[in-house]
């Protein structure tokens, strides 16, 4: 016979499995598809080459132990006792790539409804999902994991499934797949001996999902009662038992100029500015009223100078362990415009010294203040009349007048401001001849400030310019009224405009350069800088002059009003 018709004979007989080497003389394609198809592993062409024949030899032998070893793995799979598949972790959803027989007995299902698919096909309304998201990240993390999951059969039947998961490695050391192990332990489980703790860890289970529930709840709720606190005009704090502030809302932010960190864990008492009557209350050494109503001025975190009617609200009782007290206030200067407004009939009848608001400056003030000590009216508390009001308790005139007097103060008219501080600057400089002049339109709305502090600015800003003068009537000031930029892109806001004009040659670009420039002389940059930061804290803003200009002016915009 020849090599070919040798070849077949010999793969016949069942008890050879070694591979086969068909040598030929004349090689050629039909030669090795004949060769191949008859059950030859390799084909060479004479002559030999004895060293072709060692290589091809050994590559066959390993290649075959290889696949004994293989064979032997896929049978042993196929014949253990508990449920095993093999996981493809090259895959997001880590398919199924293989099943054995005691998996598909386990399940229910057949190997076509496994393969590739995930084992999610197993998960049920019981099944854990905290536990199945662990087994998850420890398969995304490369690591071994092992787990105890209420499954589900193809029928609806659950059982207990201990489930463990081990990466497997190519030659590379990169991970290809994971191989899962499953064991049916339902009668472990629920034997007598475990089934008691099993009832308690579900029921620990379920009261968990309860509490999540509620404390889910309970958020929103906050976030809701946080929101409409937010939306509201008044301006709100609350604080704990201590005083300290636990919350504030964005009116009281707004009306304080601070921040949540200014204020949040900070005592009330320090942020009003120590204010005798705020202390009062925190302290408890006043007598325990519903609500305590309180006017005074102070300084804000922000810098600037306000006055506040403020009511001091003790929660009920049941809720003092959450919240000490609440503070409802509001600026008095955005509610009361001028002595002549309907709302300050409720405060009395009587009214301050005649004129303008801000005419009677400080003096008018201390005058009111010595007043302050004729004896006040008689007040019956609360709860002995029922006919007086329990949400305001009735001021006494002396008072009324004092909140005018300072609620006034607050009210300026710019060019009054602008002639007083000159009249003063001329007054100390003694001056016979023609001093600045001032010029003002009859437009120019009220601004809302702190007196002293934008009369102390406008002082700092003219005796600068007067310094480098050698003739004061060369420095004019004009008043007018102009428009500023909206908040967040609104419409424009009416403004009051106060310019401080010179020549150019009197004063240099150099006197008034930025800091950072380092050549404008240190007392200019001193000087302009406080009266910087004086303007700005009463809502204003200081525009230095461009160099380029034949007229030089330093201009103070401060904002109408409202």
């Amino acid at each position: 016979m020849d090599g070919i018709s040798v070849c077949g004979r010999i793969r016949t007989l069942t008890d050879v499995d070694q591979p086969l080497i068909l040598m030929v003389g004349l090689i050629s394609e039909r030669a090795v598809e004949v060769a191949l198809s008859v059950g030859a592993d390799e084909t060479l062409a004479k002559p030999l080459n004895p060293a072709l024949i060692r290589n091809r030899t050994r590559a066959l032998l390993t290649r075959r132990r290889e696949m004994k070893r293989l064979g032997l793995l896929e049978r042993a799979l196929e014949a253990a006792p508990v449920g095993m598949t093999l996981l493809d972790a090259r895959s997001s959803e880590y398919s199924v790539t293989h099943v054995n027989k005691a998996f598909l007995e386990l399940t229910g299902h057949s190997s076509k409804e496994i393969l590739g698919r995930n084992l999610r096909l197993l998960m049920g309304a019981d099944t854990d999902l905290p536990t199945m998201t662990g087994l998850r990240d420890a398969m995304a993390e490369g690591r071994s994991s092992r787990v105890l999951l209420k499954n589900y059969r193809k029928d609806g039947e659950a059982f207990w499934n201990d489930l463990a998961t081990a990466p497997v490695l190519d030659a590379a050391d990169r991970l290809t797949h994971y191989v899962a192990v499953q064991h049916d332990v339902t009668s472990l489980v629920e034997a007598p001996a475990h089934k008691s703790a099993r009832e308690i860890e579900e029921a620990v289970l379920d009261r968990t999902r309860d509490l999540e529930s509620t404390l889910v709840s309970v958020e929103r709720r906050r976030r809701f009662a946080e929101t409409i606190l937010n939306s509201m005009v008044s301006a709100i704090l609350t604080t704990d038992a201590g005083g300290r502030i636990t919350f504030a809302n964005l009116a009281a932010l707004r009306t304080l100029g601070a921040s949540v960190a200014d204020c949040v864990g900070r005592s009330v008492v320090e942020l009003f500015a120590h204010n005798e009557g705020v202390a009062e209350v925190v302290a408890g050494t006043v007598p325990p009223h519903a609500e305590h109503r309180l006017d005074f001025a102070v300084t804000t975190p922000g810098g600037a100078r306000i006055y506040l009617g403020v009511s001091i609200i003790r929660p009920p009782a049941e809720f003092r362990e959450e919240v000490g007290l609440i503070f409802m206030f509001r600026n008095l200067a955005e509610t009361v415009l001028d002595e002549d407004d309907p709302r300050l009939t409720e405060l009395g009848d009587t009214r301050p010294p005649s004129g303008p608001p801000g005419a009677h400056g400080e003096a008018g003030l201390e005058e009111l203040e010595l007043d302050s000590e004729a004896p006040a009216a008689e007040v019956t508390p609360l709860d002995e009349d029922p006919t007086v009001r329990p949400d305001r308790t009735a001021p006494s005139e002396v008072q009324a007048a004092r909140r005018r007097m300072l609620l006034s103060l607050r009210y300026t008219e710019p060019a009054g401001l602008v002639r007083s501080v000159v009249d003063k600057l001329k007054f100390e400089r003694a001056g016979d001849g023609p001093f600045v002049k001032v010029s003002a339109s009859d437009d120019v709305p009220e601004v809302l400030l702190d007196r002293q502090q934008a009369s102390e600015a406008l002082n700092i800003l003219l005796t600068n310019t007067l310094d480098r003068c050698p003739d004061p009537s060369e420095v004019r000031v004009r008043v007018s009224k102009t428009e500023t930029a909206g908040e967040r892109g609104g419409h424009p806001t009416p403004a009051a405009q106060i310019e401080i004009l010179y020549r150019r040659a009197i004063i240099t670009s150099q006197d008034l350069s930025p800091e950072e420039d380092g050549d404008r002389p240190a007392y200019r940059r001193t000087d302009l800088d406080s009266a910087e930061k004086l303007i700005e804290a009463n809502g204003g803003r200081l525009i230095r002059p461009r160099r380029d200009a034949e007229e030089q002016a330093l201009t103070v915009l401060l904002r109408a009003a409202r």
